[in-house]
Order: C-alpha cells, then structure tokens, then sequence
C-alpha cells in the first residue's frame, strides 16, 4: 500500500491507527536522518528541499530499499511518495499495490502543520501547498494512480477506524 496526500492530510495519523508500525516505511525518515547528521533542524522545508533534490538526481533512488523491505516483510506501507514515477515503479513492480489518497481541506491542514512544525506561518503554509504543487508529483499521483480516497475532514476517530479496516487487512493479507 503507497498513501500519498498534501502535507498534514492526515498520513501519518492513519499509519499510527493501522497498527503497521513494523511494516510502514516513511518516505522522509532518509531525509530526516540527513538533517540529523547536518546538525539541521527537522522542518517541512528541510525535509522538501532534501527529498526534492534527490528525486532530481535519481527519481527512483528509494525504490529498491522499498522492494527490498517488501519482500523481507511480506506487505509494506509507503507512507509520503512524493513521485508519480516511483509510485508507477512500485505499481509496476507489484501490481497488488493500493494507491489510498488520504485528503483534508486546507484549513484543517494548516492547523495540523502549525502543531507539528511550530514556526509555520500562512505564508509559508501557501509556498509548501506551492511546492507541493508543483515541485512534487502528487497532482500527477492523485490523477492518475489513486485507487481509493480517503476524506480526513472534522471526523478523526472514523478515519482512525478506516486505518484500523486496513491495518486488519493488511496483517490477514500478508501473513
């Protein structure tokens, strides 16, 4: 399974309800590492601008880590892919995979992102929903690899239980 969605739609909280833990791969954690070994803080920016570069120089540079992990681990959460070319790879490479779109308005998007990075403003909320736009491939994910949408709008706990479906098929699935 690959869930993609704009930044603070609500990935990571349907992850955490899936109960994968073990088996979820989050597409920044190399990213974050970076910025760990750099001294760098963890923002939305740092985490973008690192990812960003790395799809330009190598657009599947993830793609046979992922693989790997599939195989080791019998089935896999991609969480965050922010290229439409490494989706189609993963896709192409097992064609089981679900592509679950998780959405939310951007009000509520906003004020998810101000919680986890505290020094966001509007403005800087608008160029990451710029960047994401149009540095990233999510517009081209969402229109042409998508298989399920997911809306994260006001109801936490029923998104919560989706997760929670998922997680149960996930674990019937690959055991």
């Amino acid at each position: 399974m690959i869930l993609v969605g704009w930044s603070g739609s609500g990935k990571s909280t349907f992850v955490e309800a899936m109960g994968c833990s073990d088996h979820c791969f989050l597409i920044s954690d190399v990213a974050k590492r970076d910025l760990v070994a750099k001294g760098l803080p963890i923002t939305h920016d740092n985490i973008m601008g690192i990812l960003h570069e790395r799809y330009q120089q190598t657009p599947l540079w993830q793609v046979e880590h992922i693989m790997k992990l599939l195989s080791e681990k019998g089935y896999l959460v991609v969480d965050g892919s922010r290229s439409a070319s490494e989706v189609r790879e993963l896709v192409k490479r097992n064609p089981d995979t679900l592509v679950v779109r998780i959405d939310a308005d951007e009000f509520e998007r906003f004020d998810r992102l101000s919680e986890k990075d505290k020094g966001i403003t509007k403005a800087a909320f608008r160029d990451i929903m710029k960047d994401e736009a149009g540095l990233t491939g999510l517009g081209v994910i969402f229109e042409d690899l998508v298989d399920i949408r997911i809306e994260n709008t006001g109801y936490l706990e029923r998104v919560k239980a989706i997760g929670r479906m998922f997680g149960v098929f996930l674990r019937s699935a690959g055991s």
